[in-house]
C-alpha cells in the first residue's frame, strides 16, 4: 500500500471529527437557549433539560477541542453556553441558607415512593415502607395489589387515616396518615389525580397534597406536564395554612416548568438541605439515577430538619424520608 493509500482516509476522519464537534455544540446551543428563554417546547427538550449539570461539563469540553483544531465558532457557542447554563447550575452550588429550627418546634415525618404499578416485590416494598417510623406515607402509582401488600402488612395499625384511590396504572394515589385527617379530596390537579388533605398536626391545621404529573416524554404530553406543574403552584398558593407539597414530579430543577413552580413560594426541601444534587431516579436499574424527580415543596413557614434516602424494592423510583418543621406560631 502506497504512502497515499495510507493517509486518504485522513481528510474524511477530520471531517467526521468536525461534525460530531458542531453537532454537539449544536446541542449543547439548543439547550442553553431553552433554559435562556425557560421553556420546554419539545418532548426531546424535556429529555435533554434533565441532564443539565452534565452538559456544562460536556460543553466544557468541547470549548477545549474547539481551540485546538481551532473552530472557534464552537469555541463562541460553548462559551456562551456554559455561562448560561451555569445561572441555572448555580443555585445549587451556592446552597441555600439552614434555618435555625428549635427543638419545641411541632414537627412531621414524611414517607414518600413513587411504588411503580408494576412492581414484582410489592410484598418487600411494604415492609420497607413501614419500617420508617413516620406520621404521613404518601405514594403514587399505587395499585390495589399495593394496597393489599400494605394491609396485609399492618398499615391500619401504623397509621389510622386514609385518603386513597388504587388504580390499575400509574395513576394510583393515596396518602396515609398517623395524625387525623380533617379533610380530603382525591380529585385531579390539573390533569392527573391528586390528594389535597388537611391535617391536624397537635391543633395546627397542615395542608398536604400529594401529586403526580404526567412526564414529558411524547410531544402530546409536555404541554400537559407544564400545565400540570403551574397548576400545582396555585393550587399550593390558594391557602394560607402551612402547605406541603409531596410527590414525583417527573420533572426537576433543571427543567424551567419546575424552576417557575418554585418561583410562587414554594421551597424544595432537599434544596434547602443542601442535598440538591441528589438523585431519585432511575432506580434499580442498570444505570444508577442521574436527576431527582421526587420532592418535597413547602411554603407558608414550613421548613425543612432532615432528609433520607429510601431504597424501594421494584420500585425504579428512590424513596425519601424526610422531617419538617411547622411554624411556631400559626
Amino acid at each position: 500500500m502506497s504512502d497515499d493509500e495510507a493517509v486518504a482516509p485522513r481528510p474524511l476522519l477530520a471531517s467526521l471529527a468536525r461534525l460530531v464537534l458542531w453537532l454537539a455544540t449544536a446541542a449543547v446551543g439548543v439547550l442553553a437557549a431553552s433554559q435562556a428563554f425557560g421553556t420546554t417546547l419539545l418532548s426531546p427538550l424535556f429529555a435533554l433539560q434533565a441532564f443539565t449539570p452534565y452538559v456544562v461539563v460536556v460543553a466544557i469540553g468541547l470549548i477545549v477541542v474547539g481551540l485546538i483544531v481551532r473552530m472557534w465558532p464552537t469555541v463562541v457557542i460553548n462559551t456562551l453556553a456554559v455561562v448560561g447554563l451555569a445561572t441555572v447550575v448555580l443555585p445549587v452550588v451556592r446552597g441555600f441558607d439552614q434555618p435555625i429550627v428549635p427543638e419545641t418546634t411541632p414537627r412531621v415525618t414524611v414517607v414518600m415512593s413513587n411504588l411503580l404499578y408494576e412492581n414484582d416485590r410489592i410484598d418487600e416494598a411494604a415492609a420497607t415502607l413501614l419500617s420508617v417510623d413516620a406520621d404521613l406515607l404518601a405514594i403514587v402509582e399505587y395499585n390495589p395489589t399495593a394496597a393489599a401488600a400494605l394491609a396485609a402488612a399492618g398499615v391500619s395499625d401504623r397509621f389510622p387515616y386514609r385518603s386513597e384511590l388504587p388504580r390499575n396504572d400509574r395513576t394510583g394515589i393515596v396518602l396515609f396518615s398517623r395524625l387525623p385527617i380533617v379533610e380530603s379530596v382525591v380529585a385531579p390537579i390539573g390533569n392527573q389525580l391528586g390528594i389535597d388533605a388537611t391535617i391536624d398536626v397537635n391543633g395546627t391545621a397542615t395542608r398536604v397534597l400529594v401529586v403526580h404529573p404526567a412526564p414529558g416524554t411524547v410531544q402530546s404530553d409536555v404541554a400537559r406536564w407544564s400545565d400540570d406543574l403551574a397548576t400545582i403552584g396555585r393550587t399550593a398558593a390558594a391557602s394560607d395554612l402551612p402547605t406541603i407539597v409531596v410527590g414525583d414530579f417527573n420533572a426537576s430543577r433543571w427543567h424551567p416548568p419546575f424552576r417557575h413552580l418554585l418561583g410562587t413560594g414554594l421551597t424544595d426541601l432537599h434544596e434547602q438541605l443542601g442535598k440538591g444534587w441528589s438523585r431519585s431516579w432511575p432506580a434499580n436499574q442498570v444505570l444508577p439515577p442521574f436527576v431527582r424527580i421526587d420532592h418535597l415543596l413547602m411554603r407558608n413557614g414550613i421548613v425543612g430538619v432532615a432528609v433520607l434516602d429510601l431504597e424501594v424494592p421494584g420500585s425504579d423510583h428512590r424513596g425519601f424520608v424526610a422531617t419538617v418543621a411547622l411554624p411556631a406560631e400559626v
